[in-house]
């Protein structure tokens, strides 16, 4: 059980850092870069969806919600070391 909680720990670190890749392409534009992978919208836009339905996460042209899903993967986290302490030495051994 414990390696399942690992994986999930580690899927949602990999989903944080694809989170804040998102919120730096997404200030490109200002620059006049145009830079949009394919594979970073196919991930995280169900999930905005999702978070949008919930949640009207948008006030005027600002949209929240990688902010929210970055406080929910950051509390899943925890919930996940608080069930199971021994992810920690997991974490620190890779």
């Amino acid at each position: 059980m414990e390696i399942l909680f690992f994986w999930i720990y580690i899927f949602l670190d990999l989903l944080y850092f694809f989170v804040l890749f998102d919120v730096i392409i997404s200030w490109l534009p200002i620059f006049w870069i145009k830079f949009n992978p394919k594979f970073v919208r196919d991930l995280l836009d169900p999930i905005y969806q999702l978070i949008q339905k919930v949640i009207p996460t948008t006030i005027w042209p600002i949209s929240f919600n990688a902010f929210i899903l970055l406080l929910i993967i950051y509390a899943l986290q925890i919930f996940l070391l608080n069930i199971s302490p021994s992810i920690s030495n997991l974490i620190t051994n890779i």
